[in-house]
């Protein structure tokens, strides 16, 4: 089987790769990795400071399942919202908007001075959280050559991980018996990453070229591209360039339905599907873990040694953001393959981690599933993005990564629950649908490696 099913005809990104990567891509990375940064933080704060809250608060069990339920369920409604909202108002505006909510509530949740009112301020965190993350995904490769995309994606998901450490680390200094401690003041530092991102998108902030051109506002597309190369030092657009630009073809004002109609149409029907499953999978097993963990860890050890375990396991996790960035591109290998090797290898862990043989092997077992999922994660990010036209990509890739958000959902809900029965049944869960994914992502036919975007190819060969 041809797994490339993308064709190569798009002069906008003709003149992207011209430009090449260079000082105005970095601004982007920058701010945008703040807010990766934040995200990162932002989930694995709730999962550290449930105990306490539970003890300050007096909270039943369903209440502290709540605290963690609530965020994803926040991130299933910001998903959601996400897409129609980069798609009608821009990417610019829409990022600014989101990371003002992020850095708001996020900061405000410190000072909630009860339960209920802490769940409803966090719910809003979670909302920011869903609807940033697909929506600085599916601006950022439209601002970059085609060599660079999956590159750049992945490499602002680095700074995903290393807020989910840097969180562990302040819990040592603020709460490091997770039983007592300052928690506001650990909530206020979360919060300020968002609050540098909002400074820095005030003075480098741009509209994606791209979305500008295929709204027929021409010569801001031109503008923002001739910046563009001014920044990168290279040649400001040619007058043929400029009628390429000025070609472009208009997107269509549709409706929320009719995108996502278009997302269940003949020629995106299959795709869809087997996404829908890849990302709920991928939400279960990670956000999962990230909940269960702490659980899991202080049956063996002391609540000292658990935060011990997590820094280990979440310093492992570092590189999981810079390994796929060689692979993704690597011709023989590409997207799809890279998918695959995460799942086949998260499956065996998923199992070995049931048995917990001892704490060494368990905690090894962990760090690879997690890792797998991480670098599974960031591969997704990219290649649902290329797959979507630009008309509904932001639509596309909020709409599917509701899916890992409602895997993160309910995962609290499950993963309690089977584990009060038993400590591997929680594990047991992952291997299923680990399992199930792998053999869902072998069948999927499309490898988007350096194509060019918007030309999904009408005819796919058969094996």
């Amino acid at each position: 089987m041809d797994d490339s099913a993308l064709v190569s005809n798009s002069s906008l990104d003709d003149i992207l790769n011209r430009m090449g990567f260079g000082w105005f891509q970095v601004r982007i990375f920058l701010y945008l990795s703040w807010i990766t940064f934040s995200d990162g933080a932002e989930i694995t704060v709730i999962s550290l400071i449930t105990k306490i809250l539970k003890k300050q608060w007096n909270l039943d069990d369903w209440e502290e399942e709540l605290m963690g339920a609530v965020l994803f369920l926040g991130m299933i409604i910001g998903t959601f919202m996400s897409g129609p909202f980069g798609d009608k108002f821009g990417r610019r505006i829409t990022l600014f908007g989101g990371t003002v909510v992020l850095f708001t509530f996020g900061m405000i949740s410190a000072f909630m001075p009860e339960y209920w009112s802490f769940v409803i301020v966090r719910a809003f965190v979670g909302m920011s959280v869903g609807f940033l993350l697909p929506l600085q995904t599916a601006y950022e490769v439209e601002v970059c050559t085609e060599k660079s995309r999956g590159g750049f994606v992945i490499g602002t998901f680095l700074c995903f991980q290393v807020g989910m450490l840097s969180v562990v680390l302040l819990a040592f200094w603020l709460i490091p018996d997770l039983d007592s401690g300052n928690w506001r003041l650990l909530l206020i530092l979360v919060s300020i990453p968002s609050g540098v991102s909002l400074l820095l998108q005030i003075f480098w902030g741009d509209e994606s070229p791209r979305y500008e051109a295929i709204n027929e506002r021409f010569d801001r597309a031109v503008e923002i591209l001739n910046k563009m190369a001014k920044l990168n030092k290279k040649d400001q657009l040619t007058q043929e360039e400029m009628a390429i630009v000025k070609s472009t073809q208009k997107s269509e004002v549709e409706s929320v339905g009719k995108r996502i109609a278009k997302m269940f149409g003949e020629k995106y029907l299959k795709t869809t599907l087997q996404l829908f499953y890849l990302w709920f999978m991928s939400g279960f097993v990670y956000y999962g873990l990230v909940f269960i963990l702490p659980r899991s860890l202080s049956e063996g050890s002391s609540d000292s040694g658990t935060l011990v375990d997590l820094t280990i396991i979440n310093t492992l996790l570092i590189p999981a953001a810079i390994v796929p960035c060689f692979l993704i591109e690597n011709k023989s290998i590409g997207r799809r393959k890279t998918l695959l090797i995460c799942l086949i290898v998260q499956t065996a862990g998923c199992v070995l981690c049931s048995f917990f043989i001892d704490q060494i092997v368990f905690i090894s077992a962990v760090s690879v599933m997690l890792f797998l999922d991480l670098v599974f994660f960031d591969v997704m990010y990219p290649y649902t993005s290329e797959i979507y036209d630009t008309g509904i990509r932001s639509t596309g890739l909020s709409v599917n990564t509701a899916l890992a958000r409602f895997g993160g959902f309910i995962s609290p809900f499950v993963l309690v629950a089977l584990n009060s029965v038993s400590f591997s049944y929680p594990y047991i869960a992952f291997s299923v649908v680990s399992l199930i994914a792998l053999v869902d992502c072998y069948l999927l036919k499309y490898e988007s490696r350096g194509q060019n975007l918007d030309n999904f190819a009408e005819n796919v060969q058969k094996d």
